[in-house]
């Protein structure tokens, strides 16, 4: 049964859903070359939604009607020499979403039954490589935001907690 599901959501005649209370499978796998990250603010507006895949971004608008939002995240690197996966992780209790790349805290958020795992949901550098920004995790009453290092000021502002460094990505 397995195999079928996994050959349906291959062939794209199984899609996944987003949101509170929807089944949900794996995040879609990123384009070759740099994939653009956009944000979403959730229905329910308690929280953001990061996507790399055209697909699932049209979803989460046209279906979950999550509303895009014009800020610049970033654009991921392919895997590949120095970089290193992050992922999406669902926060149970309502519409937001965390990304990491840290394991030892996937296992201790997942664990805790508060989190579920989506996968991957891109790629960065470990280290700053040419024409690179630092890519950020910020959070403020589980709500959790990615932005390039240079809007840390901006997010404080505005009552966010600096989690710290994800990565290295492309600007916009």
């Amino acid at each position: 049964m397995r195999g079928v599901l996994a050959a349906m959501i291959a062939l794209g005649l199984l899609t996944v859903g987003l949101g509170a209370g929807v089944d949900r499978g794996p995040v879609e796998p990123v384009a070759q070359g740099r994939s653009q990250v956009w944000e979403f603010r959730t229905a329910d507006g308690k929280g953001h939604f990061y996507t790399a895949s055209a697909g699932e971004a049209d979803r989460a608008e046209k279906v979950n009607k999550f509303q895009r939002k014009a800020d610049k995240v970033g654009s991921l690197p392919d895997a590949g020499p120095n970089t290193m996966p992050i992922k999406r992780l669902r926060f149970v209790p309502h519409q937001a979403y965390l990304v990491t790349g840290d394991q030892g805290e996937i296992q201790r958020l997942v664990g805790s039954k508060r989190f579920v795992e989506e996968g991957v949901l891109g790629h960065v550098f470990r280290s700053q490589q040419p024409g690179t920004v630092q890519l950020k995790r910020f959070s403020k009453n589980n709500d959790w935001r990615l932005a390039p290092a240079p809007r840390t000021a901006e997010f404080q502002r505005a009552g966010y907690r600096d989690d710290g460094p994800l990565g290295w990505v492309y600007p916009g």
